[in-house]
């Protein structure tokens, strides 16, 4: 782990903070001052010590997967006490929601008390794919799926491209998986209401790699390590890609 990670993550300070620290050769590992940048530290093994006093490692971070059940509110804290999550988790130490699903809605909610995972999962530029299991109640055309999938505008800005495959047919009703890699307020109903179709029920089946599996409404269980690394591996590669493809791009001259 960073150094001004773990010192940041022990609650000292904040990342910026700690690398003032070091800088100015107020932090050692094991006796020795360090003073260097991205520096690495072994927080179980290696003892750290800022400004004269030692730190304590930070507490393993929790991560949860919850069905939420259709009606209720994704929030820990309702001022007018409607049935919410935190009803589902009064036994749990201290987390919060990644992201929302509406009160109509259900499906896989991520919860953890880790900020900077929030953060990542959370911030558009790693579109984390999102995939939904779609009821509507009308007689969609390929064209009209078509259209949701190259994007429509809602509120003056298009959405992205998403992915829409139709698993089910029934009389006057249909079943779709779609695959979204943003997450507008109530966005999938929207869309369905442009091209005359209404939502009847919107499942989130799973969030990158992370699936809902057999998990019953209203239950959670705890996600292992494993898979909060691969869901971060996933998430941090088109950025790497991205980065490398700017460097390898050589620099246009300006024009005299």
């Amino acid at each position: 782990m960073r150094l001004n990670r773990f010192i940041a993550q022990s609650g000292v300070c904040s990342r910026r903070k700690a690398d003032e620290l070091i800088v100015m050769g107020l932090v050692r590992i094991d006796g020795k001052t360090v003073t260097e940048l991205g520096t690495q530290v072994d927080s179980e093994k290696q003892r750290v010590v800022v400004e004269n006093t030692v730190i304590k490692p930070p507490k393993r971070k929790l991560y949860l997967a919850f069905n939420k059940p259709k009606g209720v509110l994704t929030t820990m804290d309702d001022p007018q006490n409607r049935e919410s999550i935190y009803h589902y988790l009064t036994d749990m130490p201290r987390v919060f929601p990644v992201g929302r699903l509406d009160k109509d809605s259900e499906g896989l909610l991520i919860l953890t008390d880790d900020g900077d995972f929030a953060n990542i999962l959370m911030h558009p530029r790693y579109k984390l794919e999102k995939t939904y299991k779609v009821h509507i109640i009308g007689s969609p055309t390929e064209k009209d799926i078509e259209k949701l999938e190259t994007g429509v505008y809602l509120e003056g800005r298009k959405t992205q491209p998403c992915s829409i495959k139709r698993i089910r047919q029934l009389h006057g009703e249909a079943e779709y998986i779609m695959k979204i890699k943003e997450g507008r307020k109530r966005q999938i109903r929207n869309m369905f209401l442009i091209i005359g179709c209404t939502v009847k029920k919107l499942v989130r089946i799973s969030m990158g790699n992370l699936k809902l599996g057999d998990l019953q409404p209203g239950t959670f269980r705890i996600i292992g390590e494993k898979e909060i690394n691969e869901m971060r591996k996933s998430l941090e590669k088109p950025i790497r890609d991205i980065a490398d493809k700017k460097k390898q791009s050589p620099s246009r001259k300006k024009g005299k």
